[in-house]
């Protein structure tokens, strides 16, 4: 959580409380499904929107589980709404061993916005893909030259 809000921070992305914010909310009910962790703040008041991908070489040890990949959220206070848009498919899509087999395969960025071509596990979201990334690209202007997207294998 520390190397992932200072990125972060370093980017402009977030202020000097997002750390504990995010630390708070994970005390409260880990943010760690299995092998990937969404975690986040409860209060969504960044200064902008944005997602820091992190898949570890080593599993990291998150309350107990063994977390491969960590896909922090941070949100803009009028952007906040976009929480519920993305947090639940992208766990449907990641809860699928098959498909989070294959973003954990990725080595960058442009690998990784293709690997999420995936259906999501248990048809909650019936004919929606995280996959196109089209609501990512939208709502969180996806380019590689921007650090809006961080992607990262660490």
């Amino acid at each position: 959580i520390h190397f992932m809000s200072k990125q972060l921070q370093d980017l402009g992305y977030v202020g000097g409380n997002f750390e504990s914010e995010v630390i708070e909310r994970d005390s409260i009910s880990s943010t760690a499904f299995g092998t990937f962790a969404i975690p986040h703040a409860m209060k969504m008041h960044e200064i902008r929107t944005g997602i820091n991908i992190m898949i570890a070489k080593e599993p990291i040890d998150w309350d107990g589980k063994k977390v491969e990949l960590v896909m922090m959220l941070c949100f803009n206070i009028n952007e906040r709404y976009l929480f519920n848009e993305l947090f639940e498919p992208i766990s449907m899509i990641l809860v699928d061993p098959d498909n989070l087999s294959k973003v954990l395969k990725t080595k960058n960025a442009d690998e990784f916005i293709p690997a999420h071509r995936v259906q999501p596990a248990g048809g909650f979201i019936q004919n929606q893909e995280l996959g196109s990334c089209n609501t990512l690209k939208r709502r969180f202007q996806l380019r590689r030259s921007e650090a809006v997207f961080r992607y990262a294998v660490a």
